[in-house]
C-alpha cells in the first residue's frame, strides 16, 4: 500500500512540475502576468507545440480560478459571452482619423455623404465590464468623430438604438461583429436621414439556421465556455430585391443570385454566410429597383448582414472594404465614387480606428 502510495505522490510531483513549466511556456509574462482587483489578463503565445489544446486546458483551469481576460478578450460569465477590449486611442489618433474622411469627402463635394460609426460590443455593453479593463467610452469617442468630420457629412447616429436593444441579442457572443438583429436596429434608426421609410420588422421572417458555432474571440482567447452562436436571418417576406452579388477578390471575380451563400455554415467563418464571403475587395449587389438611386458603401464587415437591407431603397449597392484592398490600392481604384448617388461611409470603430487611413 505504502509502494502505491508513493508512485501516486511522485507521479504528481512531476505532473505539477511539467503544469509549471508548460505554464510559463504558455502565457507571456508567466500565470500572474496582470491582477487587479480580482481580474487576471492571461496573454496567450501561440508557437508552443499542440498550443491549441494546451490554451483551451489552460483558459478552462483559469476560468476555474476566476480569471476572466484572456489577450485582451473578456469573458462575461453572468451572460455567457465573450468581450473584444477597445481602449482609448488618444485625440491624436481620432483627430487623424477624421481628417482623412474629410479629405476623402472633399474630393467628391456634390455627392451626399453619410456617416456610420458603430460601437462594439465593448462599448454598449461598457458599464458592465471591470474597471481595469480600461474599456473606452465608445458613444463619447464617436460623437467626438461625428463632430470633426466636414458639417456636410451626415452622421447616422445609432449608439443609442443599439443600447436600447442590448437585451436582445445583437452582437455575436464569441465573435466580434453584431447580428443581423443588430444591424436592424441600426438600419431602422437611421433611414430617415437617408430620405427613405425603413420596413418595419413585420415584413420579414427571421431564418434561424440552427448552426451553432464558436467564433474568432473564442479561437483568440481559447475561451470556449460562451454560449454558442447562431446565424439568424431577416429574409423579406415579399421576396428578395437582390437580382445578383458580384464579388471581386484578390484572387477572382464570382457572380451569385443572393446576398447569403449557406455553404459558409460549413466553414469555420460562418459570418461569411452574408454577402458570401469577408476579404472582398469589392462586392456590388444589383436590385430589381432599376429607378433607385444607387450607393457607395465604403465599409468594415460590420457591412455584410447591414447592406441586405438597403436592397428595397436602391438599384445597386457597392461595397469596398479598405482593409482588403492591396498595398498600393486605394478606393477609388476599385469603384469610382463619382459614379454613385450617394456615399456611406459604415465601420465598426475598432476596425475605423485600425484602418490604414491612406486607402481613403
Amino acid at each position: 500500500m505504502k509502494k502505491i502510495l508513493d508512485c501516486i505522490n511522485i507521479i504528481l510531483f512531476f505532473a505539477l512540475t511539467a503544469m509549471l513549466g508548460i505554464s510559463a511556456l504558455l502565457f507571456s509574462d508567466s500565470l500572474s502576468s496582470l491582477k487587479n482587483n480580482g481580474f487576471t489578463d492571461f496573454s496567450l503565445k501561440n508557437d508552443f507545440p499542440m498550443s491549441k489544446s494546451w490554451h483551451s486546458l489552460y483558459s478552462r483551469t483559469a476560468l476555474l480560478s476566476g480569471a476572466r481576460g484572456f489577450g485582451g478578450v473578456y469573458f462575461d460569465k453572468p451572460n455567457e459571452r465573450l468581450i473584444s477590449s477597445l481602449k482609448d486611442p488618444g485625440s491624436k489618433a481620432l483627430k487623424e482619423t477624421a481628417e482623412k474622411i474629410n479629405e476623402f469627402y472633399h474630393r467628391y463635394p456634390d455627392k451626399p455623404c453619410y456617416i456610420m460609426i458603430v460601437p462594439t460590443a465593448c462599448g454598449v455593453y461598457r458599464t458592465e465590464l471591470p474597471e481595469v479593463l480600461e474599456a473606452a467610452d465608445q458613444q463619447s469617442l464617436i460623437d467626438k468623430l461625428y463632430y470633426d468630420v466636414d458639417p456636410e457629412v451626415i452622421p447616422l447616429d445609432v449608439f443609442n438604438a443599439l443600447y436600447s436593444a442590448r437585451d436582445d441579442y445583437i452582437y455575436f457572443r464569441t465573435d466580434p461583429y453584431w447580428t443581423q438583429l443588430g444591424a436592424y436596429h441600426a438600419y431602422s434608426s437611421a433611414t430617415s436621414k437617408l430620405g427613405i421609410e425603413a420596413y418595419s420588422a413585420q415584413n420579414y421572417d427571421i431564418d434561424f439556421t440552427h448552426v451553432e458555432y464558436q467564433g474568432g474571440l473564442a479561437k483568440q482567447s481559447a475561451v470556449y465556455a460562451a454560449k454558442a452562436d447562431t446565424i439568424d436571418v431577416f429574409k423579406c417576406k415579399y421576396g428578395s430585391y437582390i437580382k445578383s452579388v458580384e464579388i471581386e477578390t484578390s484572387e477572382d471575380t464570382e457572380k451569385r443570385s443572393s446576398a447569403y451563400r449557406s455553404g459558409k455554415l460549413k466553414t469555420q467563418d460562418k459570418y461569411s454566410y452574408f454577402i458570401g464571403a469577408d476579404d472582398y475587395k469589392r462586392a456590388s449587389i444589383t436590385t430589381t429597383n432599376e429607378d433607385m438611386p444607387s450607393m457607395l458603401l465604403i465599409c468594415s464587415d460590420y457591412a455584410n448582414c447591414f447592406a441586405p437591407f438597403l436592397a428595397p431603397h436602391y438599384s445597386n449597392i457597392t461595397l469596398v472594404d479598405p482593409s482588403d484592398l492591396d498595398e498600393d490600392e486605394k478606393i477609388y481604384d476599385i469603384a469610382d465614387p463619382a459614379e454613385f448617388d450617394q456615399i456611406m461611409i459604415l465601420f465598426d470603430l475598432d476596425s475605423l480606428l485600425k484602418l490604414d487611413k491612406n486607402k481613403f
